[in-house]
C-alpha cells in the first residue's frame, strides 16, 4: 500500500537523518514523529498527530497540524466518512486515546451535526 502511495505521489518519503535528529533533541521528540514534522517542514504538508511535543514542535515552527480527532471530524463533514463510521472510529478513539472527555464529547457533538459545545 505505501508503494502504490508512493508511485502515486501520494506521500513523499524524505531521509534526513541529522535534521531530524536536531529536531528530535531540540523538542525531546522520538526519531519518527521528528522526521514527520522535519519532513512537512519542508512543503505545504500537514503533520496528522496525537502527541503533545509533536503538536507544539510543529506549531513552534508554523506547521499545520492536526489530531486523528480533528481529522475524523473534518472527513465527517466533508462527507468523506459517514457519521455512523465516524461515530464508531470516535469510540475507538475514546478508548484507546488519550483525549480529555470534552474534546470527545465536543467531536461527537460536531459530527452528530449539533457543531462545537451545542
Amino acid at each position: 500500500m505505501i508503494v502504490n502511495l508512493k508511485n502515486q505521489g501520494q506521500i513523499h518519503i524524505v531521509e534526513d537523518p541529522s535534521e531530524a535528529e536536531k529536531f528530535s533533541e531540540q523538542y525531546n521528540l522520538g526519531n519518527g514523529e521528528a522526521s514527520v514534522i522535519t519532513a512537512a517542514g519542508r512543503g505545504e504538508d500537514i503533520v496528522l498527530t496525537d502527541d503533545l511535543k509533536g503538536l507544539k514542535a510543529a506549531r513552534a515552527n508554523n506547521i499545520e497540524r492536526a489530531t486523528a480527532i480533528t481529522a475524523l471530524v473534518s472527513m465527517t463533514k466533508e462527507k468523506i466518512v459517514g457519521k455512523e463510521k465516524a461515530l464508531d472510529s470516535l469510540k475507538i478513539l475514546e478508548r484507546e486515546g488519550r483525549y480529555d472527555a470534552y474534546i470527545i464529547d465536543d467531536a461527537r457533538k460536531e459530527i452528530k451535526g449539533g457543531g462545537k459545545g451545542k
